[in-house]
């Protein structure tokens, strides 16, 4: 039995060897590892540190996208002026400049960031130059506070029109106060994990503002690296793959209107002022060619199959 000790000895004396060589190579590995990691980070273009406290000077060197101002109806509070997105190892975060303090009015202020996750328009809810994968909608009132802010991911198997094909996911972290008072800006951060995303993955968004009155404003489509897409470039390119062509004798389906002006009477609706002027038809016509083929034209106030991209005017979640 002296000898079985001895030998069982020896061999669990081998093992503790092994285990703190096993140990002692780990932490040299953790250390120069993580080393390895920070000099990466740190050496790119990502910055660590944004923090979501209400104050805005870890901004300081971020870059921003610059939005037109006075185009948000009468209400200066909704008017984006500038935006600026930082990603770090863990967070996405959004910061929103307005041309006065943003939360101030009793009826509300809804802020919504559409978020194209994956970069790829097919999926996710229909918007000129992308596919919603996720929505942020943070909404406040009068004390220049945010009363709530969520995340919301469109469910993939509704129809990509269907603004209910959004549904929470979670709460997250935004702050518009500042230490002077009513703060024209608001930062927002959204864990990469809940976006599916990691730091080099590319995205796009786009933001909008609105107040109760239904006076909003948008930002341009916008992606990580700042290259912007203006919504009528969008628009237009999607209009230009979604039309049809079609020459007739006299009629040309081709987006021109020329030819019902000069081979048509064209007859006259009445103007009604109480309804959407998108609605609102004033002229319309029919000619039927030689051939049997029939053409409509239709001319309203507004725009013609104007639409919106939200159903709701304000925040789905109010609570405070």
């Amino acid at each position: 039995r002296e000898g079985f000790g001895g030998y069982s000895h020896i061999e669990l004396e081998g093992k503790s060897n092994i285990a703190r060589v096993s140990v002692i190579v780990i932490l040299i590995s953790l250390v120069l590892g993580g080393g390895c990691i920070y000099y990466l980070w740190d050496s790119g273009e990502i910055v660590q540190g944004v923090g979501i406290d209400g104050a805005f000077d870890d901004w300081a060197g971020v870059d921003r996208n610059y939005d037109s101002p006075n185009d948000s109806g009468d209400n200066a509070n909704i008017d984006i002026i500038e935006t600026g997105v930082t990603i770090d190892s863990v967070y996405l975060s959004f910061l929103i400049t307005t041309a006065e303090p943003l939360f101030t009015s009793q009826d509300g202020t809804t802020v919504r960031i559409l978020i194209d996750s994956d970069n790829n328009p097919n999926t996710g809810y229909s918007y000129p130059c992308i596919g919603a994968d996720h929505l942020i909608e943070i909404y406040g009132e009068e004390n220049g506070l945010v009363s709530t802010s969520l995340l919301y991911v469109f469910e993939d198997s509704r129809d990509k029109s269907d603004w209910n094909g959004f549904y929470s996911l979670t709460t997250l972290q935004a702050n518009a106060t500042a230490t002077e008072g009513a703060s024209t800006s608001l930062e927002s951060q959204v864990p990469n994990f809940d976006l599916g995303i990691d730091a080099s993955s590319g995205l796009k968004f786009v933001i909008f503002a609105s107040d109760e009155m239904g006076n909003s404003d948008s930002t341009d489509i916008i992606d990580l690296s700042r290259n912007e897409e203006t919504l009528t470039d969008c628009v237009n390119d999607a209009r230009g793959k979604a039309n049809g062509q079609y020459t007739g004798s006299m009629i040309s389906i081709d987006g021109s209107f020329n030819d019902w002006e000069q081979n048509v009477i064209l007859k006259e609706d009445s103007d009604d002022d109480d309804i959407n002027s998108n609605a609102d038809i004033l002229r319309y016509a029919n000619h039927t060619e030689t051939t049997g083929e029939t053409f409509y034209y239709l001319n309203v106030e507004g725009e013609v199959l104007g639409g919106t991209f939200t159903a709701d005017k304000s925040a789905r979640n109010k609570a405070t």
